[in-house]
């Protein structure tokens, strides 16, 4: 077994990037040797092909051919979509070693008193590449051979280049002629032969001298100053491979690779190594450091996660992706964090757009979209096993392996996660409580996970990709109202393939769901209100991107999708099959270097409403290449949910019967957004400001509970009457939200990060003037993330909400009135704070990293805060992890 002793897996990309940003300034300013060093320290940190390329051309441009060809022939290696004209740059480069060889010993050979030996070299030279400067040396080799004619004749030649030093050369010519003798008559035959091959006779010579063991090494002592040559190269251009391997490029808010300073909302991107030094245990935990995000644990393995406000218990208003797949659950509308396939190891970076992305994204892309992008094969190129355990019988482990063969790669990974709840919600020794929990009452999540996928890649780039996961076990997930705090068993699964290259591609998945929900706790002698739920996806969805130019660069992005949807669920009216069309193009017209327009806009088919339309339009303004101003306006939408529509749902509360019923007549939530944003991307941080405006119309939400009529009060389905019922409505309310975001990251030394953020958002009723307080008015993050050359790692990360006051639905256990059985209430949340933390140690050049990592760290004994008025409090947890790399 062998060790990778990469330290790939320690790196830092800003610094990598500092380092590059100045080895290219410095061969630019002709500082050569310089820049060679600042790039080869680039490379240390974090490898990247690209500067291999461009140490190859730094290189070459110093003189240095040999290590030009090693540098090439390593970035060949790595399989690149130029590798065929990298080939041709160096069978240049080798063509050119061996005409400098030809040269040095032509030119040694005359220094050391062998000049006609020295000529034969130049002459095979000059064969494959003409060069006047090797006449001139040739002509001054004949010169001190005595063969004066060959020497005029030489210059002669010379001269027809047009020289700089021509009038000098001309003296020469006429001082040999004036001191050559009249030749005799015989001499005439000395020009004789006029048809021989100068190169074949120079071949001849020199293998006659190599014979005979005399021809000149390549190390023999440089020639006389006036012994000159000049390669006639292509020109090199050194900085032909930008810094693209190091600085951020974001493809989630556009569908096409750019520039954060280049996107049309507010971006923020979280890398491995984020991910790693920060210690989180899970995706929701490391997003608190998203500016203006909302998150919110209700229990140990149950998150609800929202951009700028409208968090709720069933967070549906934020597009969750992996590698560009939805994942979040069609029928609720929610993402279930602790049933994805993938876990944190194989994560490259996360996206989060912040703001409205419906113009391409189309549904649930309301308020933001999260694109939690994986490693390639070649970027894992081992194996890696990691173990952690920790208070609270929590245990994880998970092993990851990925290789690339060429063509061919494969990433395999499986996880396994166990913890106790924070705490219990009900003393199971109540009398008037009763629970259908088959397992530990106080466990929370016992998953597994499995993921698989497999490319073939072409070496001009596209590849051709197929995989699956599945994660199955026990997990909390907290409703609405009577259907909160429930334990899912059950298994999400996926098969997905697809192509993928820069011009167009496709994606295909099935997403399937195949669970039971119990109720951890009820009313004894009530409903258990326990279900079933079988839900199928099938997704398609081309995406072309053709770019041409028309006063400036257009760079377009044109794409469709099919969405065909299945449930079949306990708490539905029936089982219901649906099929969704859509339409999407966004054009970014860069004008100039300074000035890009954006617009986009998409067209989607709902079964039930009918066609819905969500446009956008950006403005950017870049006064420097690491500044830009952003304007941007546009339309989003969220459709309403299968549970929302076809919900049918009735239930004994306290002896009273209450149904809870869907409809079919809903319209989509909308949103329309100003948002003006500035970014500022140095050489040792970043800083970026946001403000922005948003319209929030037509949120869905329950009714209250309205008495039934005698008619209709016997409900067959339930066997008994029906004292009330509620059904999900468009709220006549239009909200605005009025929000800024503050956000700086800095690296001013190697190995050291940090970062702080501030959220403000006040949302309101215009016509009322009250303010909406689910949602927090500040939040604030700070953090900091240290990596040693000694191998300590130390991670710390702070964050601050800002108290709320909740509007929710709770159930009244002994109802007066049928229409009290479910009470809509005002609940206090204090403000709270969250601070986690990661110290580790790694070993052996990297492939054994030792841990100890935690999270709720100031949540102990009494002093601990909830996040909601109805989720859990939180607990301290501290896990010590291992992990492996081989």
């Amino acid at each position: 077994m062998a060790l990778n002793l990469s330290d790939v897996h320690a790196d830092a990309r800003t610094d990598a990037r500092r380092y590059f940003t100045r080895g290219m300034k410095a061969i630019a300013a002709g500082q050569i040797a310089e820049g060679i060093g600042l790039l080869e320290r680039a490379y240390a940190i974090r490898p990247h092909p690209n500067v291999l390329y461009n140490l190859a051309r730094a290189h070459e441009r110093q003189g240095d051919l040999e290590a030009t060809l090693r540098l090439l022939q390593s970035y060949v290696d790595t399989d690149p979509a130029d590798a065929a004209e990298v080939e041709a740059e160096i069978a240049r480069v080798e063509t050119r070693l061996r005409l400098r060889r030809m040269v040095d010993e032509g030119l040694a050979a005359i220094a050391e008193g062998r000049p006609l030996e020295g000529v034969a070299f130049l002459q095979r030279a000059y064969g494959v590449e003409p060069h006047p400067n090797l006449l001139f040396n040739m002509a001054k080799a004949y010169e001190q051979a005595g063969e004066s004619d060959k020497a005029v004749e030489s210059y002669r030649r010379y001269l027809e280049g047009e020289p700089s030093d021509a009038d000098a050369v001309r003296t020469r010519i006429g001082t040999l002629l004036a001191a050559r003798p009249s030749p005799p008559a015989i001499e005439q035959r000395s020009s004789a032969s006029p048809t021989a091959d100068p190169n074949a006779v120079a071949e001849r010579v020199i293998s006659l001298l190599k014979e005979q063991g005399l021809v000149g090494a390549t190390t023999s002592p440089r020639p006389p100053s006036e012994l000159i040559y000049t390669e006639t190269a292509t020109s090199v251009e050194i900085a032909i491979k930008d810094e693209a391997g190091y600085e951020e490029v974001v493809v989630t808010a556009s569908r096409r690779e750019q520039s954060p300073l280049d996107a049309p909302n507010a971006v923020t991107v979280l890398t491995d190594e984020d991910i790693r030094l920060s210690g989180a245990r899970s995706i929701p935990e490391l997003l608190r450091r998203v500016p203006g995000m909302d998150v919110m644990a209700m229990s140990y393995s149950d998150w609800n996660v929202s951009m700028r406000g409208f968090n709720r218990r069933l967070a549906n208003k934020i597009l969750v992706l992996v590698d560009g797949r939805s994942v979040h659950q069609d029928f609720l509308g929610a993402t279930v964090w602790s049933t994805l396939s993938i876990g944190l190891p194989e994560i490259e970076r996360i996206e989060v757009v912040r703001g409205p992305g419906s113009a391409i994204y189309g549904a649930y892309a309301y308020t933001g979209i999260i694109n939690i992008i994986t490693k390639r094969p070649e970027r894992i190129d081992g194996a890696e096993m990691e173990l952690a355990a920790g208070n609270a019988n929590a245990i994880e482990g998970s092993l990851l392996y990925g290789k690339r063969h060429g063509p061919v790669g494969a990433r395999v990974s499986v996880g396994y996660a166990r913890g106790d709840k924070f705490e219990l919600e009900f003393d199971p020794t109540r009398a008037d409580l009763d629970t259908r929990v088959a397992t530990d009452p106080g466990l929370s999540i016992e998953r597994a996970r499995v993921d698989a996928e497999a490319e073939y890649a072409l070496k001009s780039g596209p590849r051709f990709f197929v995989g699956g996961g599945v994660n199955g076990g026990v997990s909390e997930f907290y409703g609405v109202s009577a259907l909160r705090n429930q334990q899912v068993d059950g298994s999400v699964a996926n098969l997905r393939g697809g192509f993928k290259s820069e011009l167009f591609s496709v994606l295909v998945f099935w997403d399937r769901i195949r669970a039971e929900s119990r109720p951890q706790f009820f009313p004894r002698g009530g409903d258990d209100l326990g279900s079933t739920v079988r839900g199928d996806l099938v997704v398609v969805e081309p995406v072309f991107r053709p770019s041409f130019s028309f006063l400036g660069t257009h760079d377009l992005v044109l794409g469709a999708e099919f969405r065909h949807k299945f449930i079949d669920w306990t708490y539905l009216d029936a089982a219901h099959e649906e099929d969704f069309f859509a339409l999407f193009a966004q054009d970014q017209w860069v004008l100039d270097e300074q000035w890009t327009v954006l617009v986009s806009g998409r067209l989607d088919r709902h079964p039930l409403i009918g066609f819905l339309g969500s446009p956008r339009g950006a403005l950017i303004f870049k006064p420097t290449p690491t500044q830009a101003l952003r304007l941007s306006v546009g339309t989003a939408f969220r459709q309403p949910t299968q549970s929302e529509t076809y919900l049918s749902l009735t239930s004994s509360n306290g002896g009273v019967g209450v149904t809870l019923a869907g409809n079919r007549d809903l319209d989509p939530e909308r949103i329309l957004t100003f948002d003006l944003g500035y970014l500022n991307q140095g050489e040792i941080g970043q800083f970026e400001i946001v403000t922005y405006l948003n319209r929030v119309e037509g949120l869905i939400v329950r009714s209250d509970l309205v008495r039934t009529s005698p008619e209709e009060s016997f409900d067959p389905s339930f066997g008994g009457f029906v004292a009330a019922r509620s059904l999900y409505q468009n709220e006549s309310t239009a909200y605005w939200a009025v929000g800024s975001e503050v956000a700086a990251r800095a690296y001013p030394t190697d190995g050291l990060d940090l970062g702080a953020s501030y959220a403000f958002q006040y949302i309101f009723d215009p016509e009322t003037g009250d303010r909406f307080t689910d949602s927090p008015l500040h939040k604030i993050n700070v953090w900091g993330q240290v990596r040693t050359d000694l191998g300590l790692d130390v991670g710390l990360s702070f964050s601050f909400t800002s108290s709320q006051e909740w509007r929710e639905e709770i159930s009244n256990p002994s109802p007066r009135d049928p229409v009290e059985a479910i009470q809509r209430v005002t609940l206090p949340l204090d403000a709270y704070a969250v601070l986690s933390g990661r110290v580790g140690y790694r070993l052996f050049d990297d492939a054994l990293e030792l841990s100890v990592v935690g999270s709720n760290l100031t949540q102990f004994g009494d002093a601990r805060d909830s996040q909601h008025p109805l989720g859990n409090r939180t607990e301290a947890r501290v896990l010590g992890v291992m992990k492996a790399r081989f």
